[in-house]
């Protein structure tokens, strides 16, 4: 049985709901992952090949999109402070999804998704715009981008920090992370003037 709290956890409720009794688990994994909007506490989102959304403390749940494309299942949510409809969703093959109107999508909302090659998603909290760094390296030939709310690449200035992941390897008896990382940390330089 699961519970759902509210009022600082004075007030439980039983949040017990079955999904499509036509698709046993929908994809769901084992630990499935969730997220309370921290911009409305009545909404709280969940998935496994669909994404799911509750907007009265788990009493109704709605499909909030069609299947996740290649069979994929969701392993990850994001909401952007203050934007309670700027969703990002990551799922088990790699992929992005994003919607800016997620309050109002419904199980036939087709999420487009995104594959970043290594990178960091978050949003701006000021601004609730996407940030989307990534760092790529073949032999030294590097590449990063910073996507914009409207999807757009973009290779001018912005005001926020964007940190990088980046993998130690090898390459040419020297140590590649290192490098990766000193690049990295010249982007963040530049990006925050």
């Amino acid at each position: 049985m699961k519970w759902f709290g509210y009022n600082s956890g004075e007030n439980w409720t039983n949040a017990f709901v079955t999904f499509d009794e036509h698709e046993p688990d929908n994809g769901f994994r084992f630990i499935t992952p969730h997220i309370l909007d921290n911009n409305n506490s009545d909404r709280l989102w969940t998935g496994g090949n669909y994404i799911w959304r509750t907007n009265d403390k788990g009493q109704n749940w709605a499909r909030a999109s069609e299947a996740m494309s290649e069979g994929s299942s969701i392993t990850a949510f994001g909401i952007a402070n203050g934007d309670s409809d700027n969703v990002l969703v990551g799922t088990s093959r790699g992929f992005i999804v994003h919607n800016q109107d997620a309050g109002q999508t419904d199980s036939e909302t087709q999420w487009h998704p995104s594959q970043p090659v290594v990178g960091n998603v978050s949003f701006n909290n000021e601004t609730g715009a996407v940030s989307l760094g990534s760092i790529k390296g073949e032999h030294g030939n590097m590449t990063f981008t910073i996507v914009a709310d409207d999807g757009q690449a973009k290779n001018d200035t912005v005001s926020q920090n964007i940190s990088v992941t980046v993998e130690k390897k090898k390459s040419n008896g020297g140590t590649f992370g290192f490098l990766l990382i000193a690049l990295a940390s010249l982007f963040s330089r530049r990006l925050k003037k």
